[in-house]
């Protein structure tokens, strides 16, 4: 359906009214669950549902708890140069236990909002970017250029 030509207008004031009264009477929380559900039913019947990588969690480790990770410039200098040329094809990780991590490892809820939107209900371990990274390193990756293989256990697939 084109949003723009929106062929009931009266349904989504209904709609609206709605949630507006869930917001007054029930609070942010039950009205976030109640949207979450219905996302989530509309994807099972197969209704198209609009993509947001955003998460509530963005930035949430405090700068005292993040991990030390001092940086190579001379590294950085080369990934800039391929970069500019688009020769870079890469690993995009998802969430995986590392020290890097340990901050959200530690808050319940983001470790039970991971776990609900993985396929695999758990963290991505280190090795388990091994093979993607071989396979990238090696000859059978010469045709690829310029690619982000994602490796995040299904989470961009479920949001």
């Amino acid at each position: 359906m084109d949003i723009v030509t929106d062929v009931d207008p009266a349904e989504i004031t209904e709609w609206t009214d709605a949630l507006d009264s869930v917001l007054a009477f029930e609070g942010p929380a039950r009205a976030s669950y109640i949207l979450e559900r219905l996302t989530e039913e509309a994807k099972r019947r197969g209704a198209p549902v609009p993509y947001s990588a955003n998460t509530p969690y963005l930035n949430t480790i405090p700068p005292d708890q993040e991990a030390r990770h001092p940086g190579d410039r001379a590294i950085e200098h080369r990934i800039r140069s391929l970069i500019r040329w688009n020769q870079v094809t890469g690993i995009g990780p998802g969430y995986f236990a590392t020290p890097l991590n340990q901050a959200l490892i530690n808050n319940p809820e983001f470790d039970a909002w991971l776990k609900k939107r993985t396929p695999a209900g758990r963290w991505g371990r280190v090795e388990e970017l091994q093979g993607t990274a071989i396979f990238l390193a090696s000859t059978a990756s010469d045709f690829v250029n310029g690619q982000i293989v994602y490796v995040d256990g299904g989470v961009l697939a479920t949001l």
